[in-house]
């Protein structure tokens, strides 16, 4: 009876591992990754999350790609924060090569979301050979994210040159703005 009761166990535990590592394999396939756009020039790049050495800039109009780290949570493409940086994936000038690893700070970031069905795991990249380049479904992301940016960018552009005024926060184009009194 006890050795009937080892085997039954025994079956219900393979099966329980089985079903989980069907889920978690089918959950590594597709879902959504996790991109942004950097929103300055001479953003940083950090070597990790503890120190100030710098070891690239991105520009306004860069694409990384979030990455988690950890034993458990390695190689999803969902940004993972420490000690206030974001850990992300990118390329150094180019839009192909070897994606590099770093940690940058989430406010010089406008995040956005990408389906991720185009690679196992959600991954933004395509490789091809030794080379890597994002991939279809991370770019239709990014240049959707990159549109959105660019027509503020372009409007806070035309704020700043005097071209149209800005108006102040809650006020719309029916409202006045207040008089200015002279001292």
């Amino acid at each position: 009876m006890r050795q009937k009761r080892l085997v039954v166990m025994g079956g219900l535990a393979i099966l329980l591992l089985y079903a989980g590592s069907a889920a978690m394999f089918a959950a590594s396939r597709g879902g959504k990754g996790q991109g942004a756009i950097v929103i300055r020039d001479d953003a940083p790049v950090y070597t990790n999350p503890d120190r100030t050495e710098v070891e690239w800039k991105l520009k306004r109009g860069d694409a990384v790609a979030g990455i988690t780290s950890g034993a458990l949570t390695a190689g999803r493409f969902q940004f993972d924060e420490k000690n206030g940086r974001a850990h992300v994936q990118y390329f150094r000038g180019e839009e192909k090569g070897m994606a590099r690893s770093g940690w940058m700070d989430p406010g010089d970031l406008s995040r956005f979301t990408y389906d991720g069905s185009c690679e196992d795991n959600a991954s933004p990249f395509a490789t091809k050979g030794f080379s890597m380049r994002w991939n279809a479904c991370f770019q239709e992301g990014r240049d959707d994210k990159l549109d959105k940016l660019r027509l503020l960018w372009a409007q806070e552009d035309v704020a700043k040159a005097g071209k149209v005024p800005a108006m102040p926060p809650g006020l719309s184009q029916a409202q006045p703005a207040p008089a200015k009194v002279p001292k």
